[in-house]
């Protein structure tokens, strides 16, 4: 039997810190492998590694300064020095969580402080998930922080899902599973949560925007409800926000050969909009549509009746026309 990887395991944020700050911390390994990558890396983050280097790497790293007192700790912290001067470089890795708020922004600070000690600064935003642009626009925001993403790392690790060392080969081949799995364009014939939401991402979400829709794809963790985890799609006319009906598709109502559509109203206030929801579900009481039938829950206001594909192009077919019956129904309702 092939031995397991080690990040199947260690999945966590800190496992990912604790292994760059390993490779960092063997550019001078007598192993030569570990040594060309430890220096590769440095190289790719933007460390110029000629000649001779010295790296002083620190795991959560206080980010208070002498004016500031906050507790937040930077992931990695790596002092470097080099025949041409001193750089530090600082690691803000995320697997599944996002940015907190002026979170760089503290960082930056600290960096600022330890430039005036003559560390010039390299900041390294490493998200091995998905990012949405709320999460972009708060790097944004910070001051150079370089966003370094699936495309990069698949392209940078993918030489070494053959290395001769374990540790090395397992994270390979770890972020390069992620990858595989990020990148997925495929309906999935399953309930895999992770491929419906590339999926969605990298094929719907697309076709959608052609139509003049705006679209957010993600994935819930519940696992004691009915459904169980699921990857969604929730999608609006654009022009329209959030105080408005939405369409979903679930990842659980459409494995094997099934297609859902659902107009829900989660996370909305009726209170706000009583007559906007008591419009939508009269219309839907009264109009008959092809596609979408009344339902008699508080917030699930209507479904597609039972439909089946046979194809990847039946169900985007499907999904399209899901998509235009919803927005006449809401066009109808908001006129």
């Amino acid at each position: 039997m092939k031995l397991k990887n080690l990040f199947d395991y260690a999945t966590k944020e800190l496992s990912q810190d604790a292994f760059l700050a390993w490779l960092i911390d063997n550019i001078d390994a007598e192993d030569n492998e570990v040594r060309e990558a430890s220096r590769g890396l440095l190289n790719w983050f933007g460390i110029n590694t000629d000649g001779k280097v010295s790296v002083q790497v620190e795991m959560q790293y206080p980010a208070k300064t002498e004016t500031d007192n906050n507790q937040r700790k930077m992931d990695v912290v790596v002092f470097v020095t080099t025949e041409k001067g001193k750089q530090v470089l600082c690691i803000e890795d995320k697997t599944t969580s996002t940015t907190g708020r002026n979170q760089l922004v503290m960082y930056d600070a600290k960096l600022r402080e330890l430039a005036e000690d003559g560390f010039s600064p390299v900041k390294i935003y490493y998200k091995t998930s998905r990012m949405k642009q709320p999460e972009r626009d708060k790097v944004n925001e910070a001051k150079d922080w370089r966003i370094i993403e699936m495309d990069e790392i698949r392209a940078f690790w993918g030489k070494y899902v053959k290395a001769s060392n374990l540790i090395l080969q397992n994270y390979a081949e770890h972020v390069s599973e992620i990858a595989d799995v990020y990148f997925n364009a495929v309906r999935p014939e399953t309930n895999d949560v992770g491929r419906w939401e590339s999926y969605f991402n990298n094929t719907i979400f697309p076709l959608l925007e052609e139509k003049g829709f705006s679209c957010e794809a993600g994935r819930t963790e519940q696992f004691g409800g009915k459904e169980g985890a699921y990857a969604y799609l929730a999608v609006r006319p654009k022009g329209f926000g959030e105080g408005y009906p939405y369409l979903e598709v679930r990842s659980s109502q459409c494995d094997g050969n099934r297609f859902v559509a659902l107009i829900l109203t989660y996370g909305q206030d009726e209170e706000k909009y009583p007559e906007l929801v008591q419009r939508l579900e009269q219309h839907l009481k009264e109009q008959k549509y092809d596609l979408f039938k009344k339902c008699n829950y508080k917030r699930e206001k209507a479904k597609t009746k039972s439909s089946k594909v046979n194809s990847e192009e039946e169900f985007i077919a499907m999904t399209l026309s899901a998509a235009e019956e919803y927005r006449t129904i809401l066009a109808a309702v908001t006129k």
